[in-house]
């Protein structure tokens, strides 16, 4: 007889568990924040600004911390600074008007060539996985422009910020440096460095797979690297 319930239980016990698991539902708001669309802008020059943010309703437990990340991301990318006090979009939106404006007091062509794109989006979403992205390009004169991608990766289920250490197993590491080596050959050197680890600034996950960025310290190499694993060779090494 216990032969025959203990394989009963662990099925009971399965079936428990996977029932246990919500089925989330996602849903966001989205708002536009455009040049032509600011009242000031109609009479003096303004930077472009192209701003497409996004708000979510559901599920509950990740709502509030990720618009809270959204906008904490948003703000601090307008004002220019790692903290700043709260504000609307709206307000950060003036303050980098007016910071345009004033960088340059003799002439107006330089502010108005200040431009700023930001985009946030879901990046990738199921039952046991969400990951946000927040997308900025900036201009403010020069040869050239820089952009920049943060990720925010919660479990849905619980509201949980998942840290690198909870996404992936110990053995993930390896494999990401060789593939970063096997991407950007010419610069294999810098991967071989043992903070790899510390210098992945950015991890987040799409439909295709996961992304991660690469902080480049070298000198000789001021652009982040960037790569995207397939899921098919990615999944033995995630841990959800």
């Amino acid at each position: 007889m216990k032969k025959i319930l203990a394989p009963l239980l662990l099925t009971i016990l399965s079936i428990s568990i996977v029932s246990c698991e919500k089925e989330v539902v996602y849903e966001t708001n989205s708002a536009r924040y455009n040049t032509s669309d600011i009242a000031l802008c109609a009479t003096q020059q303004c930077p472009d600004i192209d701003i497409d943010i996004i708000t979510f309703s559901s599920p509950e437990t990740v709502k509030d911390i990720a618009n809270k990340w959204i906008l904490d991301k948003t703000t601090s990318t307008l004002y220019n600074a790692s903290e700043v006090p709260d504000l609307t979009i709206t307000d950060a939106v003036d303050l980098y008007i007016n910071e345009s404006q004033i960088s340059y007091p003799e002439t107006t062509e330089l502010s108005d060539a200040h431009e700023i794109q930001i985009e946030t989006a879901l990046s990738y979403g199921t039952n046991n996985l969400l990951s946000i992205v927040h997308y900025t390009y900036q201009f403010s004169g020069g040869a050239s422009g820089y952009d920049r991608a943060s990720y925010l990766n919660l479990n849905p289920q619980n509201g949980e910020l998942l840290s690198k250490e909870a996404l992936f197993t110990e053995d993930f590491y390896a494999f990401a440096k060789a593939y970063f080596t096997k991407e950007y050959p010419q610069q294999a050197y810098i991967f071989n460095n043992p903070t790899f680890y510390e210098s992945l600034k950015e991890v987040g996950f799409t439909e295709v797979g996961v992304v991660l960025y690469y902080i480049n310290l070298d000198a000789l190499q001021s652009e982040n690297m960037v790569v995207t694993i397939p899921w098919k060779e990615a999944e033995s090494y995630l841990t959800f």
